[in-house]
């Protein structure tokens, strides 16, 4: 998976991105106490500790320390033999007869992360069809979908509620 893209690579291990720094306020003044913000999404396969300890060693490396603000494990991951998951399946062959269907590790850490208290099977499923820019511009400039990809994910949603039997 890590050779075929990006995206093969995060599903299988944990991301990393730099999102905030800060360093001096002007261009010829060495800072006092620079930072480096990194966000980790852990994945099923690399937990918090190990993926810690791998930011540690390079952090040792350079003579750098580390501060962890705030830390949870990845979501388990769903059970694609159960009926939840069956049921799903049905659906999207219903409402998207042309897509394959296959697991998938979802990397982003989605709400669904507070239903698996309630649930072994909080699947995380989005109906629409985005093109690989859409995809490409998630949590980006210009992140969209089209108009005919939400009214499709409302007719499926709709196909899915009216359907479900517990």
């Amino acid at each position: 998976m890590p050779m075929v893209s990006p995206f093969g690579e995060a599903i299988l291990s944990t991301t990393c991105c730099f999102t905030m720094m800060k360093g001096s306020d002007a261009c010829n003044v060495i800072p006092k106490e620079p930072y480096l913000v990194a966000n980790l999404r852990t994945s099923a396969h690399q937990g918090c500790e190990e993926s810690l300890a791998v930011l540690k060693k390079y952090a040792k490396k350079y003579d750098l320390e580390i501060e962890v603000i705030q830390k949870r494990e990845a979501s388990p991951v769903s059970n694609i033999r159960s009926k939840e998951y069956a049921y799903l399946v049905e659906c999207i062959r219903k409402q998207f007869p042309d897509a394959g269907i296959a697991p998938y590790v979802i990397m982003g850490g989605t709400d669904c992360r507070h239903f698996h208290a309630l649930t072994e099977n909080a699947i995380r499923f989005t109906p629409t069809r985005i093109t690989n820019e859409q995809n490409a511009a998630c949590h980006a400039v210009n992140e969209n979908i089209t108009l005919s990809s939400l009214a499709e994910g409302v007719r499926f949603f709709k196909l899915f509620i009216k359907g479900y039997n517990p």
